[in-house]
């Protein structure tokens, strides 16, 4: 506690100081309509200029500092339910609009706190809003239009509500509108649009007339019209559509009221206006019934706790009741005998059951010798002959087993020998072709040298006879 009223004196201390060093503006005096749209730009260029520190340094800044305003009814946290409040950005000016009402009709006085958000500093402004009944009276006939490539702040512009206006008056064919209300699409359900493709948020503007509707605006809420727009079409509107280029004007949202033709004792649908009327608010009783939750609780608790009870009794009456004892087990063995009993008595004799058949007998005639299988199964020899039946099954069981891993055993290694075999005659063939062509190659070696020899003998004789004759016929000759 006492942290906490330290820590609140200390904030208090810090607004005290703070609304010390904060400078005033002059008081604005404002006048607002019932009925038309109010709207004051708070500029960032009147107020950056009034900062207490930076009107002492003499060199100007390289860059305008960012500034958000806060504004609020005097002497209330927040702002009254007409009036609303818009900045886009810090360093985007501020913006108030609203549409007042009947029942605010008096002076109702505003402060609005400018803080620049890299000096901390503040400078405060007061405006005095003086509300009364518009000269014009109401306007029965209001359309309410749905812009989707504008945003509020936009629409909030001089300029851009007279080009707003001049497009409904070529349509409405009047002259003497009024822009009602200016209405953000975000509160009035709308999405925020993604940051792409330069998308707007949307804005609700309310013109209202004191002439009826043309035929170019009824027949946008024309049934055909409205099931083309329950198909996601867009109605088809005859007249010439003045909006286009600048305004995209959603003509499926577009909504006409006329007040002349609804009672005292209907309900006027309103739709978005932004003005939250007085008493809406919920209030809860002040005395509410108490609740018993007992049967909640039994029924949370004690029906699963039964449930788990009750398996556990058929788990334990399944494990402990139902199980077979050693005497049952003993009597579903041949004789009498168990098998288990006579493992411990041949252990204890020194022989094994899990040798061959001719060892099992002598292992029989062992236990008869000492008098074991008298005590086992209480008929001496007798009792011999059902145990040989269980243990031949099992033996034959073995055999049967040694046999099959013999033949597989003996497979495997007929296949490793005819695979070796198939081996050695390989390398035999490779070998004895080798030979084969070792052979043919020394045969055509030796063919060419003997060949070579005949050639140069028979060279050499048929070169000796020709010169022979020739030696011969010269001498002839010669004589």
């Amino acid at each position: 506690m006492a942290g906490q009223c330290l820590t609140g004196s200390c904030f208090l201390a810090g607004v005290i100081f703070i609304g010390s060093l904060a400078v005033s503006l002059p008081i604005l005096h404002l006048q607002a309509v019932v009925g038309v749209i109010f709207t004051h730009e708070l500029d960032i260029e009147d107020f950056k200029d009034t900062f207490p520190f930076s009107m002492e340094d003499n060199e100007e800044p390289a860059f305008d500092p960012p500034i958000t305003f806060h504004a609020n009814l005097l002497d209330h946290p927040d702002l009254p339910r007409w009036l609303r409040y818009i900045q886009r950005t810090p360093f985007d000016s501020g913006y108030l609009y609203g549409s007042p009402t009947a029942k605010d009709i008096g002076k109702q006085t505003i402060e609005v706190m400018a803080y620049n958000r890299y000096t901390f500093e503040t400078v405060r402004q007061t405006m005095e809003i003086l509300i009364s009944l518009s000269p014009d009276g109401d306007m029965p006939y209001q359309a309410d239009f749905l812009v989707k490539n504008w945003d509020v702040e936009e629409m909030l512009l001089n300029d851009a509500q007279e080009l707003f206006q001049e497009a409904v008056d070529s349509m409405w064919e009047q002259e003497g509108l009024t822009v009602i209300n200016i209405t953000s699409a975000l509160d009035r359900g709308g999405r925020v649009p993604l940051p792409i493709e330069n998308r707007k948020e949307g804005v609700y503007v309310k013109v209202g007339s004191k002439d009826p509707f043309t035929t170019c605006l009824t027949e946008a809420k024309s049934p055909d019209n409205l099931y083309r727009c329950r198909l996601e079409q867009q109605p088809i509107i005859t007249c010439y559509d003045h909006f286009s280029p600048r305004f995209q004007v959603d003509w499926c949202n577009l909504t006409l009221v006329d007040l002349t033709t609804i009672n005292d004792t209907e309900i006027v649908p309103a739709n978005g206006d932004g003005v939250l009327e007085e008493g809406t608010e919920f209030n809860p009783p002040e005395d509410a019934p108490d609740r018993i939750f007992f049967s909640d609780f039994l029924l949370t608790f004690l029906l699963p706790f039964l449930l788990g009870f009750l398996l556990f009794l058929i788990l334990a009456y399944i494990m402990c009741c139902r199980r077979e004892g050693l005497h049952k087990r003993d009597l579903s063995t041949s004789d009498g005998v168990s098998l288990q009993a006579l493992k411990k008595s041949v252990a204890a004799s020194g022989y094994s059951l899990e040798k061959r058949k001719n060892h099992f007998k002598r292992v029989l005639r062992a236990l008869v010798a000492k008098g074991l299988l008298r005590k086992l199964t209480g008929l001496g020899l007798t009792g011999s002959y059902g145990i040989s039946k269980i243990m031949m099954k099992v033996l034959k069981r073995k055999k049967r087993k040694r046999r099959r891993k013999k033949k597989k055993a003996i497979a495997v290694l007929k296949k490793k020998k005819v695979a070796k075999q198939r081996k050695r005659k390989r390398k035999r063939k490779r070998r004895r072709g080798k030979g084969k062509r070792r052979e043919e190659k020394e045969g055509r070696k030796e063919g060419k040298k003997e060949g070579r020899k005949e050639g140069r003998k028979e060279g050499r004789k048929e070169g000796r006879k020709e010169g022979r004759k020739e030696g011969k016929e010269g001498r002839k000759e010669g004589c």
